[in-house]
């Protein structure tokens, strides 16, 4: 770029034309600078002198062995075997750490190659995971199914070979038969071979919260120490005749390291299961982190929960609107469930109950239905749409925008890159896409539902909104602001929204981070030609 700048002065024999370009450097300049210091280094262009291809007499680089584009081709490692791939940067990775051939080729793979997707469980693109149908769940060695096949394989629906079919190219029902199993038959492999998995699933639970505990997030400690009893608690239930006695001591040797006394005098949990306290008998449930919470009562134990009143925690009660009252001891969450004697804005059966908005004011589109006696519930200005003014449909739009759910984030959400967190970002997708769907105006499926980000605050989820790859069709941000507008009820978390979607936005496709990948290759094609030129004229 410097060279460039020179030649224009020198040529033109005038600033302007400089600093016009000047203005327009952003930050490919950078790139620019790096690149060019990058040949200069590397000695691939040392003025005065012909090129070195770093290679000896013997074809082998001199700056090591690289795991492709060798001038020993047979040298180059192999990453064309079921379910490897090529890192993007392989030419210019050593295939061994110490830049020979002479590693293992366990080290060689673990350098050069990647998994693909096309399994069940742990693709690198999560979505292409595959979603178990309700009743079922992943099988447990489902990050290593399909696996390559050996022989023919024709006989192994489990397998992969060349010419063979791909989990995405198989029917619906196929690649729930290969990644997926019912509820009877998880349970019957867990009964012969599952209990071992439970106790190493929560020894590594276990060994979470000690590191934790040792960074002083005493707090965080203590729900993976909680959930990792549970996890022992249900290896005990399927082990029905005490053969791993390895797990009470498990129990012992937590409690000892993280200062609880567990194993006894606990709310659940016990080595001696008659101490466990049944809140399940009251229709109760447990209070939070009940296998390290001292008590052997349902007072201490156990916390009412699910009913309109009366609720262990009080900030689950409903208040009822002024002209409702509550209905006492009724389950539910909400007005409709807990409230009766409802007044309408309008369409009662005594005329005089109905609410006469003041000018120039207008009744609400549904105020029929609409349960209220004020102005703010039951009019509306006449510029305000209502739903049915709204437009719903909208194209190549994409929406964005931010929820918050007040739940516990580590034993809702789970951490980053577990299956606790998979299964909920599944879930969060489900449940938007069927309240969006739910008004039958639009279909927007869950895959048109990504999620940016998922971080503490309660839980704060920014997500967006992507128009169909087939259709191009998506969501309107007006109509995405009306339905997200107040709580939303998300069934298949089971947790409710804090309240209205906010952030709301429209990413066009002129915003740089929704540029397609082909528009990068294209610019960086074309910078690389360009630096080339300079490079070597």
């Amino acid at each position: 770029m410097v060279l460039l700048l020179l030649f224009l002065q020198k040529k033109n024999n005038s600033k302007i034309y400089i600093l016009i370009i000047m203005k327009r450097i952003d930050i490919l300049n950078l790139f620019l600078i790096i690149f060019i210091l990058y040949y200069l280094i590397n000695g691939k262009v040392i003025e005065g002198n012909d090129p070195d291809d770093g290679t000896d007499s013997s074809g082998t680089s001199s700056r090591g062995i690289k795991c492709q584009g060798n001038t020993d081709a047979t040298k180059d490692v192999d990453c064309s075997k079921y379910p490897l791939r090529f890192r993007n940067d392989v030419l210019i990775i050593d295939q061994c750490q110490d830049g020979t051939t002479t590693c293992e080729e366990i080290e060689k793979e673990g350098n050069c190659c990647i998994q693909r997707t096309e399994m069940c469980q742990g693709n690198l693109d999560s979505s292409r995971d595959i979603i178990c149908d309700d009743g079922s769940w992943p099988k447990v060695d489902s990050s290593i199914i399909p696996s390559e096949c050996r022989g023919s394989g024709d006989e192994n629906q489990n397998c992969w070979m060349v010419g063979k079919p791909s989990l995405s190219e198989l029917t619906h029902s196929k690649r729930q038969s290969i990644c997926c199993t019912s509820r009877n038959d998880f349970i019957l492999a867990e009964k012969y071979w599952g209990i071992p998995y439970l106790i190493s699933k929560a020894s590594k639970k276990y060994d979470d919260s000690k590191l934790i505990r040792g960074n002083g997030l005493i707090e965080d400690a203590d729900k993976l120490l909680n959930e990792a009893l549970e996890i022992l608690h249900d290896a005990r239930e399927l082990d029905t005749i005490n053969r791993y006695i390895t797990i009470p001591e498990l129990i012992r040797d937590w409690g000892t390291e993280s200062g609880h006394p567990l194993g006894t005098g606990m709310c659940n949990g016990n080595i001696d299961k008659t101490e466990n306290v049944d809140c399940l008998a009251t229709n109760q449930d447990f209070i939070d982190n009940p296998f390290i919470q001292v008590g052997n009562s349902k007072e201490k134990c156990c916390k009412i929960t699910g009913l309109c009143s009366g609720n262990t925690n009080s900030a689950e009660d409903i208040s009822c609107p002024q002209e409702m009252t509550l209905i006492p001891n009724e389950e539910g969450n909400s007005i409709a469930e807990c409230c009766k004697g409802a007044i309408k804005c309008r369409g009662n059966e005594n005329v005089n109950l109905n609410f006469n908005c003041p000018q120039p004011l207008i009744p609400v589109s549904n105020s029929e239905e609409v349960i209220g006696s004020t102005k703010e519930k039951c009019c509306r200005h006449p510029d305000d749409k209502s739903e049915t003014e709204l437009t719903h449909i909208s194209e190549n739009k994409t929406i964005s925008g931010t929820i918050i759910i007040n739940a516990d984030f580590l034993s809702i959400a789970g951490l980053d890159g577990s299956g606790k967190r998979k299964i909920f970002e599944n879930n969060f997708k489900k449940d938007i896409s069927n309240h969006i769907n739910s008004k039958n105006k639009i279909n927007i499926s869950s895959k048109q539902v990504v999620i940016n980000k998922v971080y503490k605050g309660s839980i704060i989820i920014d997500f967006q909104i992507i128009p169909d790859k087939d259709t191009n069709i998506s969501i309107t941000k007006e109509y995405f602001s009306y339905l997200f507008s107040g709580k939303v009820l998300l069934p298949n978390i089971g947790y409710s929204t804090s309240g209205g979607v906010t952030n709301v936005k429209i990413i066009s496709w002129y915003n740089i981070e929704h540029w397609p990948d082909w528009i990068w290759y294209f610019i960086v094609g074309v910078i690389t030609f360009l630096i080339s030129l300079i490079i070597f004229a």
